[in-house]
């Protein structure tokens, strides 16, 4: 679990009009195994955060998410993972932020298949409700992700 706070010392527009000097947040952390198996090896494992910024002069004043990843979902498949995940953002609600909805919830699944040694496959899909909070449609994304290692 982690605490923290940032502090970002430029010169920022506010929303409403004018300038301030700074901005700063505040932000929490928490990563945690639920399972383990032989030798220790996390096989489920939990995250969750939050954020908070001045909504005076940052589009997204909240932040929440969590997830679940699992590790080696399938028997003879050890090395593969499989997580899911959701996060909301909610937009700063000053006057001139100009968003029309209040937040943002996309929600996130995917697959690792360790296709050998050095090559992992990883499709993903997301679905994300009211995207940039300004009235566009929902997203449906799909991605695929090759990592090579040498």
């Amino acid at each position: 679990m982690g605490i923290g706070a940032w502090r970002h010392g430029g010169d920022f527009d506010r929303f409403g009009g004018g300038r301030q000097w700074s901005t700063e947040g505040i932000y929490l952390v928490l990563d945690q195994s639920l399972v383990t198996g032989p030798a220790g090896r996390t096989r489920l494992g939990l995250f969750a955060q939050y954020g908070y910024a001045d909504a005076d002069v940052s589009p997204v004043q909240h932040h929440a998410g969590a997830g679940l990843q699992w590790y080696g979902p399938l028997t003879d498949r050890p090395d593969d993972s499989a997580g899911l995940m959701a996060s909301f953002v909610q937009f700063s609600k000053a006057p001139g932020a100009g968003f029309t909805d209040s937040g943002e919830l996309a929600v996130e699944c995917f697959y690792r298949w360790q296709a050998a040694d050095w090559l992992a496959l990883q499709p993903d899909l997301q679905f994300i409700d009211n995207p940039g909070g300004r009235g566009r449609p929902d997203a449906l994304i799909m991605t695929l992700r090759a990592a090579i290692s040498l």
